[in-house]
């Protein structure tokens, strides 16, 4: 890390100027870029000797390579993060009317959250070209409102488990002995009365209180339903959902024209448990997060970057939203869409009257 700082004081005004050229227009071809380009695209304001010189210093400096001794140079993944830091974090990435407008007509707060959530990935995975990947609100973060179990086989018993803002949860657990589903009826409705509206924090707190007091101090029945929650409410119930969209609009992309390059992607999003991990870590954190490359520390993920951002529901961060794409990426774009994203999640788990965002949106 204090290499990556030491590396940004070095760089000069003109040589940020030749980096964010050189990449703008290696977002644009998707191709290594040359001097000639360059000038071009500068508008001739330096020659290609000058920057043929600023591109092999740029190179020295661990910001650009070439993939080849006779093509030009693109940005590495320390390139696009000091891009990113002084370009898109640095300052407002909006949508524009009409794109709010697009958001808005294709999403709706009248469905259940996971619905929610997969229509968000679908407007996302469009409108940015990338994959879309979102957590589900954790359970562990949410308020208890209500429980059930059904009667499956035996001694399997379904538990399913309602959040505060209507988010279900099943899990099947293993009793002890098998229950009839009239004395889980009496169950569910003795731990609705007992957890209903506690976090479920203070839930498995009290649930390992009890559990350890004298039992005689309980009958039967209040035995097995928090035995019962507690296997409900367990660290299997409570870990988060990571779910992965269409990955077809990105593969469609140049670096994904060879079939190596679509393996990658593919094993990369095998890793679902290390991209849960991740989006966990960014959870607790209000602005946009960038992680480029190197920075998703798994080899499957070098050449990708994710943009994400969280959504709240009362206050608290719940849950998170976001792209998976290849590092050449319009990063203000893809920023705004996934910040915008997080906000309108928010507003829709919470229920808020949006009438006045769909009218700002259409002027």
């Amino acid at each position: 890390m204090a290499i990556r700082h030491l590396c940004y004081e070095q760089l000069t005004a003109r040589q940020f100027e030749v980096l964010r050229s050189i990449i703008h227009l290696y977002v644009e071809t998707a191709r290594p870029v040359s001097s000639r380009q360059l000038s071009k695209q500068m508008n001739r304001r330096l020659s290609p000797a000058t920057l043929r010189n600023a591109m092999a210093d740029l190179e020295e400096m661990g910001f650009l390579y070439q993939p080849h001794t006779s093509a030009g140079r693109q940005p590495t993944d320390l390139a696009y993060r000091i891009y990113v830091d002084r370009l898109v974090m640095g300052s407002d990435v909006l949508l524009t009317p009409n794109q709010r407008q697009i958001f808005l007509s294709r999403i709706s707060n009248e469905v259940p959250p996971e619905i929610l959530l997969e229509q968000t990935s679908s407007v996302l995975s469009a409108e940015t070209g990338c994959t879309a990947v979102f957590t589900l609100p954790d359970i562990g973060r949410t308020v208890f409102k209500h429980i059930e179990f059904v009667h499956l086989h035996g001694c399997r018993v379904l538990a399913i488990f309602v959040s505060e803002f209507g988010l279900v949860h099943q899990k099947v657990v293993q009793t002890r002995v098998e229950l009839s589903q009239g004395k889980l009826r009496k169950i569910s409705r003795l731990l609705n009365n007992e957890l209903g509206s506690l976090p479920l924090s203070a839930i498995k707190e009290l649930l390992l209180t009890r559990m350890r007091e004298d039992k005689d101090l309980y009958d039967k029945m209040l035995k097995d339903a928090f035995d019962l929650a507690r296997q409900a409410f367990g660290s299997d119930a409570a870990a988060d959902d990571l779910h992965i969209g269409s990955t077809a609009k990105m593969l469609g992309q140049p670096e994904f024209a060879d079939i190596d390059r679509m393996r990658q992607i593919y094993g990369a999003f095998e890793q679902k448990s290390h991209l849960l991990e991740i989006l966990n870590s960014c959870v607790e954190n209000d602005s946009i997060e960038v992680l480029i490359g190197s920075e998703l520390d798994l080899p499957e993920f070098r050449d990708f970057t994710l943009v994400s951002a969280s959504y709240k529901y009362d206050g608290r961060n719940v849950g998170t939203v976001g792209v998976v794409g290849p590092m050449r990426m319009n990063y203000p774009k893809i920023a705004a869409w996934v910040g915008f994203a997080g906000q309108m999640l928010t507003r829709f788990i919470s229920r808020e009257d949006l009438s006045a965002e769909g009218e700002s949106s259409m002027t």
